[in-house]
């Protein structure tokens, strides 16, 4: 049986550049993120206590805008159906966190650890239906947003809201690596 699949025009030309910036961007912004949720947990900014939660919706928000164009350009069917998903489910709950963000924490966390529970079985799921150029970045992000997504359900180890902030920017820098491990197979031309 073959694994090797064709890899489209579209991903030859403009892919591997289109997803190798986004993952950058990604990863950085997350991991920036990330950082921030740590050291400044309790920042608040504009008269908002969550602050963080303030920026990791707006990158869930044109994380989901970007996975739209994904899906618009993709020639795959499977992939198209992936991002077109995704992008739903980024777009929803980054609009819906936006604009809950005076919410109490343990509303945002049922939000945000559906999102993410969500979000990670997604990803594991569609990477055992589909081929798709490494998958063991994707295996590796899906899992962590699982457990993440199971921590802020149980409200295990932490609750406040800067644990939200530091899961969803968790995921956010996953997201950047895995597409960065994407880029890179597609430039190379190997689809596993």
């Amino acid at each position: 049986m073959n694994t090797q699949t064709e890899i489209t025009k579209i991903e030859r030309l403009i892919n591997p550049e289109w997803f190798m910036l986004r993952g950058i961007a990604m990863l950085i912004s997350g991991g920036i993120l990330l950082i921030f949720s740590i050291l400044v947990p309790n920042v608040e900014m504009l008269g908002m206590q969550a602050s963080w939660l303030l920026f990791c919706s707006m990158l869930l928000l044109i994380a989901g805008i970007l996975r739209a164009i994904d899906a618009y350009t993709s020639d795959r069917v499977a992939l198209k159906v992936m991002n077109m998903q995704s992008s739903i489910i980024d777009l929803v709950c980054g609009f819906i966190i936006l604009i809950n963000l005076g919410a109490t924490a343990l509303t945002l966390s049922l939000i945000v650890a559906a999102y993410l529970i969500i979000q990670g079985l997604f990803r594991l799921g569609f990477i055992y239906l589909s081929e798709i150029p490494n998958p063991y970045s994707a295996k590796v992000g899906g899992g962590i947003s699982v457990l993440l997504g199971i921590m802020v359900c149980f409200q295990w180890p932490f609750n406040g809201l800067w644990f939200l902030s530091f899961a969803l920017s968790a995921e956010i820098a996953n997201r950047g690596w895995a597409l960065i491990f994407y880029a890179k197979s597609v430039r190379k031309g190997q689809l596993d």
